[in-house]
């Protein structure tokens, strides 16, 4: 399993501060379901195929939160985290997305009401990558999970606490965030200059 931030190249494969902040522009630009999907994967650093996997149950309107399944874990134990959101993306889930039509509806459908592929949601992230002129190999949703562990540890969010919005289950899993380089890095060194 690759651990590591840098492709084999030493390119980042994470969205930085400043990418991260375009992403969410773009996917705020972005038409209705494309922007929920986008906004999901940025605020809650889910994976592409947890993200497809929500239904509407799984939005906690009083906690103001998202249940996701662990999809990654190799069991067939069932294993769910909570991550909280932004109320502004609760109120977007809420006006496009019928959360009171039914608890088992997926949020992100095709025209036959079939829960989206992997595929065309990749291609939502594809496009507000785009948008957001975010080049590789730092223009994946892995990238993007990257980046929300970063900036959540960044943020002051303890390491434990990311590591459980992140659905790991070793924390060494999670500690690999800590050694991030460029903007970020700078970053720590100003509060030492």
């Amino acid at each position: 399993m690759d651990l590591s931030l840098f492709d084999n190249e030493g390119r980042r494969k994470y969205v930085n501060a400043s990418e991260r902040q375009a992403f969410i522009k773009a996917a705020n630009d972005s038409p209705g379901k494309v922007m929920t999907l986008g906004l999901v994967m940025a605020y809650c650093g889910c994976r592409i195929s947890e993200a497809i996997n929500l239904q509407a149950k799984h939005i906690d309107q009083k906690s103001v939160a998202i249940t996701f399944r662990t999809l990654k874990k190799h069991t067939d134990k069932k294993i769910y985290r909570q991550v909280p959101i932004p109320d502004d993306l609760l109120r977007l889930l809420r006006a496009g997305h019928e959360l009171d039509k039914g608890a088992d509806r997926y949020l992100w459908i095709n025209k036959k009401g079939d829960r989206i592929s992997r595929r065309t949601a990749t291609t939502y992230i594809e496009k507000i990558f785009a948008e957001a002129n975010i080049n590789p190999p730092a223009n994946t949703s892995k990238a993007l999970r990257h980046g929300f562990a970063v900036h959540a540890l960044q943020s002051g969010v303890p390491l434990t606490t990311v590591s459980k919005w992140l659905g790991h289950s070793n924390i060494a899993t999670t500690a690999i965030y800590t050694e991030v380089m460029g903007e970020e890095a700078r970053d720590f060194a100003k509060r030492m200059w």
